[in-house]
C-alpha cells in the first residue's frame, strides 16, 4: 500500500514538472517569434526608413568637393531607432560608422583608388526588431559630393563653394599704358578691370541684391564670398585699400561689416588675415575706404569674403573696390582707364585716391567720404 502511494505521489511531480518546462519552452519560442528585440510585449513589423540622408566633405563642410586624403561623410537620420548601418562609399566599407538611436554618421578617407567624379554610396540598414529597411544611395536634398584629387577649383567644375571661387587666374589689376595713338593718348581704348561680385552667401547668410544678413539661427562662421576669380590673386606687400559705398536700409540700424582674405578658399585658407570691422551708420549711402597694411610679398590671397557682425540687422553695401600691388579692381564703372591711372583709384605702391595710406598703417583705419 505504501509503495503504490510513493509511486503515484512521484508520477504526479514528474508529470508536473514536465508540464513547467513545456510550457517555458513554448514561451520562449512565441517571444523569438514575436519580434521582441526591441519590445517583447509589441509585434513590430512596419520597416524603417531614412528620413533625412546629406553628404559633405568632412574637412571642409562648405565645399561640394573632397581631395585626396580628405574625409567623406554620409549623415543619416531615420525615422526610428535602426542598429549601425551598413555603408559603402565609392563601393568600398565605410572607414568609420558612428551614432546611436535614428542618427549615424559614416565616413571614408579618400584614396588614389578612388576614381574622379562623383562619390557613391549605398546605406543597408534595419531597425531594433531586425526589420530591414530599404537600401538607400542618394541623399535626400539632391546634394552631392565630388571627388578631384588635385581639387576641383570651383568645387565640381561649375558648383559654387564655401569660399566662393579657387585659385583662380591672375588678373592685371586692370591697369593700362594708355593706349597712345597719333602721338595722342586715347581714353576707353582699354579693358575694364574685373570688378568684385560679393554674391555668395554661405552658412546661412542672405544675399539680396545689395543687401547683406547674417539671420539668427545661421552659422556662426556664416559670411558672403566674392565669385570673380578674374580679379586673384591679390598681393599687398605695398600695403592696399578697400573701398566701398554702404548704408543701413530704411528702419534699421547700425551695422558692422569686415573683410577677410584667404591664401585659398577653405581649407587651404593659411596665411589669411581680417580686417577691423566698420560700423555702417545712417541711411544716406556713404563711402567708406579701409587700409590694408603690408603683408608679406610671397603671400597672395584668393579668397576675398565679407561678414556682418550682427545677426538680423541687414545692411547695404555696393560697388567694393580693392587695390592692392597689382592695380585696382573695377567699380560702378567697371575700373576703365584713362591714359594709364585708375578711375577707381590709381596705385602707387599702395596709395590710393580715396583715403590714401602708405600701407604700413595698422588695419581698419577708415574714412567715410
Amino acid at each position: 500500500m505504501r509503495s503504490q502511494v510513493t509511486t503515484g505521489v512521484a508520477g504526479f511531480f514528474q508529470a508536473n514538472h514536465f508540464g513547467a518546462v513545456s510550457a517555458l519552452l513554448f514561451s520562449i519560442i512565441l517571444s523569438a517569434c514575436s519580434g521582441g528585440y526591441d519590445n517583447p510585449d509589441s509585434n513590430d513589423y512596419v520597416s524603417p526608413s531614412l528620413t533625412e540622408v546629406t553628404v559633405q566633405d568632412a574637412d571642409a563642410p562648405l565645399r561640394n568637393d573632397v581631395v585626396l586624403g580628405g574625409t567623406f561623410q554620409i549623415n543619416i537620420t531615420a525615422d526610428e531607432a535602426i542598429i549601425a548601418p551598413t555603408v559603402m562609399i565609392n563601393g568600398m566599407a565605410a572607414d568609420s560608422v558612428k551614432g546611436a538611436g535614428t542618427s549615424w554618421t559614416a565616413s571614408r578617407v579618400m584614396t588614389e583608388g578612388d576614381a574622379d567624379g562623383v562619390v557613391t554610396f549605398s546605406i543597408s540598414y534595419v531597425d531594433l526588431n531586425t526589420n530591414p529597411g530599404a537600401d538607400v544611395s542618394a541623399t535626400t536634398d539632391e546634394s552631392a559630393i565630388y571627388y578631384c584629387a588635385e581639387g576641383c577649383g570651383t568645387g565640381n567644375g561649375g558648383g559654387s563653394t564655401d569660399g566662393g571661387s579657387s585659385d583662380g587666374g591672375s588678373s592685371d589689376g586692370g591697369s593700362s599704358d594708355g593706349g597712345s595713338s597719333d602721338g595722342g593718348s586715347t581714353d576707353g581704348g582699354s579693358t575694364p578691370a574685373a570688378a568684385i561680385e560679393m554674391v555668395e552667401g554661405f552658412g546661412g547668410a542672405l544675399v539680396d541684391g545689395n543687401t547683406y544678413t547674417f539671420p539668427a539661427g545661421s552659422e556662426v562662421w556664416a559670411g558672403f564670398a566674392n565669385l570673380n576669380e578674374d580679379v586673384y590673386p591679390f598681393s599687398f606687400a605695398g600695403g592696399g585699400s578697400i573701398t566701398f559705398t554702404a548704408a543701413v536700409p530704411n528702419g534699421g540700424s547700425d551695422t558692422s561689416v569686415y573683410f577677410r582674405f584667404e591664401r585659398l578658399p577653405h581649407p587651404d585658407v593659411e596665411p589669411s588675415f581680417n580686417l577691423e570691422a566698420v560700423v555702417i551708420s545712417g541711411e544716406a549711402e556713404q563711402q567708406y575706404t579701409l587700409s590694408i597694411p603690408a603683408q608679406d610679398s610671397a603671400n597672395t590671397y584668393s579668397s576675398f569674403l565679407m561678414y556682418v557682425v550682427e545677426q538680423d540687422s541687414p545692411v547695404m553695401v555696393k560697388d567694393i573696390v580693392v587695390t592692392d600691388d597689382n592695380g585696382t579692381t573695377g567699380g560702378t564703372d567697371g575700373g576703365t582707364t584713362d591714359g594709364g591711372s585708375s578711375d577707381g583709384g590709381s596705385t602707387d605702391g599702395g596709395t590710393t585716391d580715396g583715403g590714401s595710406t602708405d600701407g604700413s598703417s595698422s588695419a581698419g583705419n577708415v574714412e567715410m567720404i
